[in-house]
């Protein structure tokens, strides 16, 4: 049986076959969490401080009631193009790493507000960061064709939700996105102990 997020339950299918298997796709996993988490957004939806925070918004309260996956992808490219926001956040099954498959995800959430003065000089590093790659002791074939420089910021965080809080991330983790449009690179700085789950 394979689970999914969401708060519908009304998609969930029997015997399903895929590369010669059959399993059982169930809809409602965490719905009750998810319920509640929608009712916040929605609210948060007020604070928006334009169309892409309040589209973001919206397809993550779309994503989580749906389960679909090219929902929250939406809300991941209208991330990336709130460019400077003064309070930076993001939500969903974000992680895979913990899958050999990539298919599987951890839950993370986080509110964060952004260092103007440490994210500039990341981004003075972004900047000059085509012709210091050009440098870099590896065949240019190991790069991609086109180089698209990342947003990069640093973080005061405010609050997190995961596993654990990593030093920095680099996302969205969804391949076709980064290499088409774009990603965001943040940097975690918080003065809580290392241990957070």
């Amino acid at each position: 049986m394979i689970t999914v997020g969401s708060i519908d339950t009304k998609k969930s299918k029997k015997d399903i076959e895929f590369q010669g298997k059959k399993f059982d796709l169930e809809y409602g996993e965490f719905k009750d969490y998810l319920k509640e988490m929608n009712q916040y957004l929605v609210e948060a939806k007020k604070y928006a401080a334009n169309d892409h925070e309040e589209n973001m918004i919206n397809n993550y309260i779309k994503s989580f009631v749906s389960g679909s996956i090219s929902e929250h992808k939406d809300s991941q490219r209208d991330w990336i193009k709130d460019k400077g926001p003064v309070v930076e956040t993001n939500l969903g099954w974000i992680e895979h790493y913990v899958d050999p498959e990539n298919t599987r995800a951890v839950f993370e959430g986080w509110v964060a507000i952004v260092d103007k003065n440490r994210s500039s000089k990341y981004n003075n590093l972004v900047k000059n960061s085509e012709p210091i790659v050009a440098q870099l002791p590896w065949d240019r074939k190991l790069e991609k064709d086109s180089f698209i420089p990342p947003s990069f910021t640093s973080l005061d965080v405010v609050s997190f939700a995961g596993e654990s809080m990593p030093k920095g991330i680099n996302i969205p983790n969804y391949h076709e996105i980064r290499e088409q449009e774009g990603f965001k690179n943040v940097i975690f700085e918080s003065n809580k102990p290392e241990n957070r789950s």
